[in-house]
């Protein structure tokens, strides 16, 4: 069986699931290429997450710079994937990251512009699922109504979403669509270093005092510059710190340089202003007292926050949305309205005095368990093991094993 991986960016998360999923694809199947964008092998990015499974799939790395706005991108991407199926005479097919391409490509199909070969089974996953959240403006509910209907269009075999809220959404509404839809964890791996101060020692930061900070790209969206301010305003110890682990975005830069350049200057803030490797995004995580997500109205799943939790740190978090849902859910720590300055800068004292006590639950522990990496494999490999004659794996945890009989946490 010829298998295809159709990846068309390498930015965030997208290399780290290509790498965890192409390990477990391999292993089953032994015809598998991997379409990129032409510029990709020579990233830092291709460098860190697939350089060490160079050998096991043929690299097809010949896709063009998408187009700038999300409706030309989306129709680039779904023309894109029909030439990769061509290109290699794929059977099978995987998209993990579907998000606009499904719905261009549901379109497409339903108006017969262009079709994926009836012989070909297509899989892919959606990080986000906006209808599902109540958000104001009806422009913004129509446009989200409308996304999920042109999605259910597509030539899908099992469409996967990384978000519990828009998969219970579709499973009450029922329906064709609703039997191809599947629940994907978001995997992340043990952290190599549990002890805090270990951590600290391999990011050559200092050891003393208590740390709240975050761990990936720092930016706006992800409530970053309130973080920074929550921090600054915050009655905290003279050695309590922030730390930044990752690439900050340049338009924090003004802010970070000029009104908390002293803190900067005094070590209370600490920036590893940089791409991690998943070993320092790890250790960051495990460095930490405390972990802060204050994204404002986040749609969908942040693995920062599974990351603390598989690494037994409590999180501060927006109470919007997915994270609002399983930090309370799971008892992950504290929420908050991150839309008021002072509620988030108390906040964050609370939770930082609080952290010293945490312990997870048996429900985070499931919770954790739920999006390990060996299941988010298993996960991604349940259909195309019944297609080559293999049985299922051992290792797969479903959400409802999570759940387990709370009804509450299933819509």
């Amino acid at each position: 069986m010829r298998v295809l991986v159709f990846e068309a960016g390498y930015l965030g998360h997208r290399l780290t699931y290509l790498r965890l999923m192409l390990s477990a694809i391999c292993r089953l199947a032994d015809d598998v290429t991997v379409a990129l964008p032409l510029d990709a092998p020579q990233t830092l990015q291709y460098r860190t997450q697939l350089a060490s499974l160079e050998g096991q799939f043929h690299l097809d790395a010949w896709m063009p710079p998408v187009a700038p706005t999300l409706l030309a991108n989306a129709l680039q991407t779904a023309r894109m994937l029909l030439e990769s199926i061509r290109r290699c005479n794929a059977d099978y097919v995987f998209v993990p990251s579907a998000d606009g391409l499904a719905q261009a490509l549901g379109l497409m199909h339903r108006l017969h512009i262009a079709r994926v070969p009836p012989r070909v089974e297509l899989e892919g996953l959606l990080l986000r699922g906006s209808f599902a959240y109540k958000r104001p403006g009806l422009k913004r509910r129509w446009a989200a109504v409308a996304a999920l209907k042109a999605a259910a269009l597509g030539p899908w075999s099992l469409l996967h979403y990384l978000d519990p809220i828009p998969y219970a959404s579709i499973q009450q509404r029922g329906g064709s669509f609703a039997q191809r839809v599947r629940l994907m964890p978001d995997p992340v791996e043990p952290p190599l270093i549990t002890d805090r101060f270990a951590a600290r020692r391999f990011l050559g930061i200092p050891q003393d005092g208590r740390y709240v900070g975050s761990a990936g790209v720092s930016e706006r969206r992800k409530g970053s510059d309130r973080l920074i301010r929550a921090f600054a305003e915050a009655p905290l110890r003279e050695n309590d710190r922030l730390l930044l682990v990752g690439r900050i975005d340049r338009d924090l830069r003004p802010m970070i340089d000029n009104e908390f350049a002293h803190l900067v200057r005094s070590g209370r803030i600490i920036i590893l202003d940089r791409y991690v490797t998943e070993e320092e995004l790890r250790a960051g995580v495990s460095a930490m007292d405390l972990v802060c997500t204050p994204y404002p109205e986040h749609i969908g799943s942040a693995s920062i926050v599974i990351r603390a939790a598989a690494s037994q740190r409590p999180v501060l978090a927006s109470d919007f949305g997915w994270m609002g849902f399983v930090v309370s859910h799971f008892s992950l720590g504290r929420t908050c309205p991150v839309t008021s300055p002072g509620q988030l800068a108390s906040s964050l004292v609370k939770a930082l005095d609080e952290s010293a006590d945490f312990r997870l639950s048996p429900a985070g522990q499931r919770f954790v368990q739920f999006h390990a990496m060996d299941n988010f494999q298993a996960a991604w490999t349940a259909r195309l093991r019944q297609r080559l004659a293999l049985p299922p794996s051992q290792t797969c945890r479903t959400w409802q094993w999570v759940i387990g009989t709370d009804q509450s946490l299933s819509s």
